[in-house]
Order: structure tokens, then C-alpha cells, then sequence
């Protein structure tokens, strides 16, 4: 199970603009990040409250949520697909991942998609994660949880999964290799 911003996609574009303008995600801005992942807010509204509590144009914010995907993620996933079930789980607005997966043409990726904007709830909540295993039909305990930041990796670990924290691609292929996964 992976996640997507700090692991597929090369950074979070919301940390990335947080960090470029002096801000941090607290306080308003934590609160407008959470509304939009999970589900409270739209894309556009998040933008104008970024947009009010900084004093820049919406669009120039908009403008500024520029995604890289590392391609060697993508060709790690690309060799798991055969022979594991492998899912995507990701605090994001759909309205902000789904042209993204589709543009990249990353949705035949992945078995099950969860996105937290559009299930309603959002990691670290452990309901997210038994609903991705529940979906991609497998037990805590046959999992690897996938992310960046590592309060939710410990959020996966406390349900049972394995939780690995990403920092680049050749660590993961190795963390991976060391539980027995053939990547």
C-alpha cells in the first residue's frame, strides 16, 4: 500500500508552497489542509482560503501546486503488480489526485485506490486503513504500508501492518527485500 505526495509524487506541493512562502502547516493552515482531505472542502475553496490567509491570488496558488512523479517508484510498483496486491492510500482531494493519476497515467497501478477526500476520512485514522485492506482483501498482517511522514506510518503499525518510511527508491527496494518482498 503505497502513498502518493512524498513517495510517488516526489514531494507534497502543499509542504513544498508552505515552506516557499514562511508557513508552516499549522493553525489555519492545517485546518484548510484538513477540510480538503477529507473531503469538507473543495479544491477551489481550499485555494481561496490559502489565498486569504496569505494574501496571494488563488490562481497564482494554484498555479504553484507543481507534482513530479518519481519514476522509479512507479517502475518498483510496475514490478510488484504481478505477483502482489497493491494499492494506492492517500490524504488528498480527489479533485487534486485524480487528473494527476490520470495524466500519468498511474490508475492501472493499483488494485484499489483510496483516496481520503473521497472515503471521508483521512490518515491517521485507523478506519482508512482497514478500509484499504478490507478493499484490496487482505489481513493486517499480510500488509506494508508505504509513506514519508512517519506518524502514519506508526498509524498503519498500530493496526497491524508493516510500515515502511520512504525516503528515496533504492532504500525502499531494500527495506522491501529485507521483509522477503520480491522487489
Amino acid at each position: 500500500m503505497f502513498d502518493f505526495f512524498g513517495v510517488i509524487a516526489t514531494a507534497d506541493p502543499y509542504e513544498v508552497w508552505l515552506r516557499d512562502h514562511g508557513y508552516t502547516r499549522r493553525d489555519e493552515f492545517l485546518a484548510a489542509s484538513q477540510a480538503l482531505d477529507s473531503g469538507q472542502i473543495a479544491l477551489g475553496e481550499f485555494y481561496d482560503r490559502l489565498s486569504t490567509l496569505s494574501g496571494q491570488p488563488a490562481a497564482s496558488i494554484r498555479r504553484g501546486f507543481v507534482v513530479t512523479i518519481n519514476q522509479e517508484v512507479v517502475e518498483l510498483i510496475n514490478r510488484l503488480r504481478p505477483r502482489y496486491q497493491v494499492g494506492l492510500l492517500s490524504n488528498a482531494s480527489s479533485e487534486l489526485l485524480r487528473p494527476l493519476l490520470q495524466e500519468h497515467n498511474l490508475e492501472p497501478l493499483f488494485r484499489e485506490i483510496i483516496i481520503s477526500g473521497e472515503v471521508g476520512v483521512a490518515k491517521p485514522d485507523p478506519r482508512i486503513f482497514n478500509l484499504a485492506l478490507e478493499r484490496v482483501k487482505v489481513g493486517a498482517e499480510e500488509a506494508v504500508f508505504i509513506d514519508d511522514l512517519p506518524q502514519y506510518v506508526e498509524a498503519a503499525e498500530n493496526i497491524g501492518m508493516t510500515g515502511l518510511q520512504f525516503a528515496y527508491a533504492k532504500q525502499l527496494i531494500s527495506d522491501l527485500q529485507k521483509l522477503g518482498v520480491d522487489a
